[in-house]
């Protein structure tokens, strides 16, 4: 065969598959975005904002996960109200509307936008610490080697993921291929959020799809926030659940050995999933945080 007909035909094929694969990516993304029932008004999801419980002069910043909302963290926000400490809820930029708005958004845009929050909030209370889920730990991490806190609660931190399977490269080298490929594009999550108690599952909006641009980005927060735990001197808790099925076991020791901090707490979860502040183990979660901030 004449080796230009072979490398024409080698080209439709590879361009040929790769449009198709769009094509099916975009109209799956449309369907998927169809049941996130959007507020017209605001672009976000029905129910879903920031929040805030305004009470005493002890503050927290609660920050939720990649592609999650600041309703991961509402249970918590509310536990601490009655108890007389005030919290504030972010809302990350573009997450709580579709994966299209997530696409636009940069892990510098989701970093500034919970800085603005603390720093209103240590303009408001005496003390102020932070809680972040998931990457939201990651980004509390890195404020609070920027910023002078009273205390970070990290829950479920993602400091590496959890490699899936019989897959040879790790999670981290998988995305920076499909980032290399598929920047534009769109990737089906493998399960819905990891959640065990299915009567919190069902009521709970998430993103059915990622935009890959946006996977660097949530790797690159993971790595700035193992790079600067030599920097962290407050003190720390730490709470995983041993059924996390999307982190790895190994992130709470990692940030207990390298954090400079010598107030540390590691907790072990039994019967939850990833989503620990909506689990079966909510309850111990609002308890251990609660206790973290009243004792400093």
């Amino acid at each position: 065969m004449n080796i230009k007909l072979y490398l024409l035909l080698l080209f439709l094929l590879f361009f040929g598959s790769y449009g198709g694969y769009l094509l099916y990516i975009n109209y799956a993304l449309s369907k998927s975005i169809k049941k996130l029932n959007i507020d017209s008004a605001t672009g976000l999801i029905k129910g879903i904002g920031p929040f805030e419980f305004k009470k005493g002069n002890t503050a927290v910043l609660l920050i939720h996960g990649y592609t999650g909302t600041s309703k991961e963290m509402l249970p918590l926000g509310r536990y601490l109200s009655e108890r007389n400490i005030s919290s504030y809820g972010i809302l990350l930029p573009g997450h709580g509307s579709t994966p299209r708005e997530l696409k636009k958004t940069t892990k510098e845009e989701w970093y500034k936008a919970a800085e603005d929050a603390l720093r209103r909030m240590k303009k408001e209370y005496r003390t102020v610490y932070i809680a972040g889920f998931s990457i939201g730990s990651a980004i509390a991490i890195r404020l609070a080697a920027n910023h002078q806190v009273d205390g970070i609660a990290l829950l479920s931190p993602a400091v590496y993921l959890k490699n899936k399977g019989m897959n040879m490269l790790s999670v981290e080298s998988q995305i920076k291929f499909l980032n290399a490929f598929l920047f534009y594009s769109y990737i089906k999550k493998q399960h819905p959020p990891d959640i065990k108690d299915p009567s919190v599952d069902e009521n709970n909006p998430f993103y059915e799809f990622y935009p890959v641009n946006t996977l660097k980005h949530l790797i690159d927060t993971m790595k700035e926030g193992r790079e600067l735990l030599p920097k962290i001197t407050c003190p720390i808790l730490i709470i995983q659940s041993k059924g996390d099925i999307d982190l790895s076991e190994k992130g709470p020791e990692y940030i207990y050995k390298n954090a400079a901090s010598t107030d540390k707490k590691v907790v072990w979860l039994e019967r939850s999933g990833h989503i620990i502040t909506l689990d079966y183990d909510r309850d111990r979660v609002n308890e251990e945080v609660y206790k973290f901030v009243a004792k400093c």
